[in-house]
């Protein structure tokens, strides 16, 4: 760093700033798909002691990203006195391909770090355009601004910094997006969006809403005469599914036409075919099964591969691979695995030529197919444990797949669906009893 001037104190003053590998965050290094920046900044400021106003400039060029570098240019203009500093400032930021600008940023700071700006208008379509263009889809962040695709404004948009991390908050209006990881397809939607780091939250107006999710099914939803407000909610820093873009979403005082409403049990589903005969709760049962099946094999898959270069010990030269233990650990677990996918496939082929035959399995089947689960997610759980501990240290670290495939399965055996309930509820159809039940 070489820094020329007085000092920011004094009159002028000016600094130079390069890095050629400059390190971020492990969270930060995935979301963008860069370990690190490639900086050259420079900045320039002057000040008047008399009453605490000051002008700043700076520029930070050949930002190296995944797809594209990226410049940055901030101008602002501050006054005030006691350690609380209000002004105005602009921003322009732009690759190769695109370039935006933001006028008319307003701030206000303290002695104590705190930082707070406001801007009247943001263009989503215009940052998302300029994410993609410099991020392209090498890291989570810019695959998920490519899926998404956000177009639309924000207004009045509020950002606020401080020690405890940054806080947002502005009004959505017009905004589009497409369906990408759960997130549903909108059209010319508006509402509130507020949130932090760690969770985002968006309460969309009732109407007029249209909304789709077109990877799960047919045609768009058309919300015209619906009211109240529709919440959706992405929790990002709380232990659960790391990788599939989940979120949640809660509604208060919708009202919901008759059109949409229907008696799962008793009507004849329409389209779909016969898998939507299954019945409930075998329509899901299956979805459970395949996931712990896929978890548990690829943290099984992780640790298999990790064994031919991995030792474990202070002072031990004996690969993994070679220790009698984990190989007979690695047999029982890949054996448990195939005798969970076995069972459920017979399970669900007597299901399967149910459903095909024009009838919804009976409750005893049904209760089957659900223990079934449970015990697929039990096995699946227990062998991804087991995977993990002999990952030893490394898989501790975010970045690791078999923490990923431990958070994953635990989140998965959390479920309603796959709890210890479903075996008595299977016991129950065993023993005859007459008050048997699918379902607690």
């Amino acid at each position: 760093i070489h820094q020329a001037g007085p000092g920011v104190g004094d009159q002028t003053g000016a600094v130079h700033f390069q890095a050629s590998k400059f390190a971020l965050p492990a969270p930060l290094a995935e979301a963008l798909g860069v370990p690190a920046l490639v900086l050259d900044a420079t900045g320039q400021w002057s000040a008047d002691g008399t009453d605490a106003a000051a002008q700043a400039a700076l520029h930070v060029s050949d930002i190296a990203l995944p797809s594209n570098p990226a410049t940055l240019t901030i101008h602002a203009t501050a006054a005030g006195a006691h350690g609380l500093y209000r002004g105005v400032g602009s921003l322009r930021a732009a690759t190769p391909e695109t370039e935006l600008s933001v006028e008319d940023i307003a701030f206000a700071a303290d002695a104590a770090g705190a930082l707070t700006l406001w801007t009247e208008l943001l263009d989503l379509g215009a940052w998302n355009a300029l994410f993609v263009s410099a991020l392209g889809a090498g890291g989570t962040l810019g695959r998920w601004l490519q899926g998404v695709g956000a177009r639309g404004q924000i207004r009045d948009l509020q950002l606020h910094v401080d020690r405890e991390g940054i806080a947002y908050e502005g009004l959505l209006n017009g905004a589009y997006t497409e369906s990408f990881n759960g997130i549903p397809q909108l059209q010319d939607a508006s509402g509130r969006l507020r949130g932090h780091l760690n969770a985002l939250r968006i309460a969309l107006a009732g109407a007029p809403l249209r909304a789709a999710m077109p990877e799960h099914f047919d045609g768009r939803w058309n919300y015209d005469s619906a009211a109240g407000q529709v919440t959706l909610w992405f929790e990002l820093g709380y232990l659960g599914l790391r990788g599939t873009g989940s979120c949640d979403f809660s509604v208060e005082d919708l009202f919901v036409p008759d059109g949409f409403a229907w008696d799962a049990t008793l009507t004849e589903p329409l389209r779909g075919g016969a898998l939507y005969r299954l019945g409930r709760p075998a329509f899901v049962t299956n979805e459970h099964s395949a996931f712990a099946l896929g978890v548990a094999r690829r943290a099984l898959d992780a640790v298999t591969e990790a064994a031919a270069f991995k030792t474990r010990g202070y002072n031990s030269v004996n690969l993994l691979a070679n220790r009698a233990t984990f190989q007979r650990a690695l047999g029982e677990c890949d054996l448990r695995l195939r005798a969970a996918r076995s069972l459920n496939v017979e399970i669900l082929e007597e299901a399967w030529r149910s459903v095909c035959a024009g009838h919804t399995p009976p409750p005893p089947l049904q209760a089957q197919m659900r223990s079934c689960a449970t015990y697929t997610t039990d096995v699946a759980a227990d062998v991804t444990a087991q995977a993990f501990r002999y990952g030893g240290g490394e898989a501790l670290f975010t970045p690791n797949i078999l923490q990923q495939c431990l958070r994953d399965i635990n989140a998965a055996a959390q479920h309603q669906m796959v709890s210890d309930t479903a075996y008595e509820n299977h016991g129950q159809f065993l023993l005859g009893l007459p008050d048997a039940r699918v379902m607690e």
